[in-house]
């Protein structure tokens, strides 16, 4: 069996054990996102998740939620971690109670149904939903469709993730573009530095977009 030159890993998971196996065996590795385990490995690329997540949830407060609750993707991915880091921040800085509704990495669309379903039957629902991963938005359309809730005019939906999902539901979901391309394009030129032994400038930081759609434009 050949061994590669190197490698890239997306989204590795705490203490990710395929990381360990390859560079003892000299095989150098890349990462898209940073194992959280050991923050302190340079050699990764990132969407500014924190950034991102901030701006969205102030783009929620200016158009009127006073009450936003996040559809949190239950993972120990880096992004997750940073958007409820960011998403409890937040809101502990704009006086608005944090609502944390862990929603599995699995059955997306029909786990991020049930959650959002819970929120809307609670006591006290949410104007707001803050969908992490790209197909819970669709869970919290069918959800607020079911219960005859208007988005946006009673309940505004964003994703933390953008893609066909968000673009194409009724009404489309406004969204977070990570933009993987450029993401992976940086990973690759850091990977093949690594590979033929150049310098390296490593972490680095892609910067997200935001595109504006009907969910959350009253």
């Amino acid at each position: 069996m050949i061994n590669p030159d190197g490698v890239l890993i997306c989204d590795p998971s705490k203490m990710d054990q395929r990381i360990d196996i390859l560079e003892s065996m000299g095989i150098p590795v890349v990462t898209i996102e940073p194992d959280t385990g050991r923050l302190d490995r340079p050699y990764f690329v990132t969407a500014d998740t924190i950034n991102s997540t901030t701006a969205l949830l102030d783009h929620l407060k200016g158009v009127g939620a006073t009450k936003v609750a996040l559809l949190w993707a239950d993972s120990t991915w880096s992004w997750a971690i940073e958007t409820r880091r960011a998403y409890e921040t937040w809101c502990d800085r704009n006086d608005q109670e944090a609502i944390v509704a862990p929603v599995p990495l699995q059955a997306l669309g029909s786990e991020a149904y049930r959650a959002a379903g819970e929120l809307l039957d609670g006591s006290s629902p949410p104007d707001a939903i803050f969908a992490s991963a790209e197909r819970y938005s669709t869970g919290a359309l069918q959800a607020c469709h079911e219960r005859r809730l208007r988005v946006p005019e009673d309940v505004l939906i964003v994703g933390g993730v953008d893609g066909s999902t968000a673009r194409l539901s009724y009404p489309p979901v406004t969204a977070v573009d990570p933009r993987p391309r450029e993401l992976a394009e940086a990973a690759v030129r850091m990977l093949m530095d690594r590979i033929d032994g150049n310098p390296v400038v490593a972490p680095v930081t892609v910067r997200s977009e935001i595109h504006l759609r009907a969910s959350s434009t009253r």
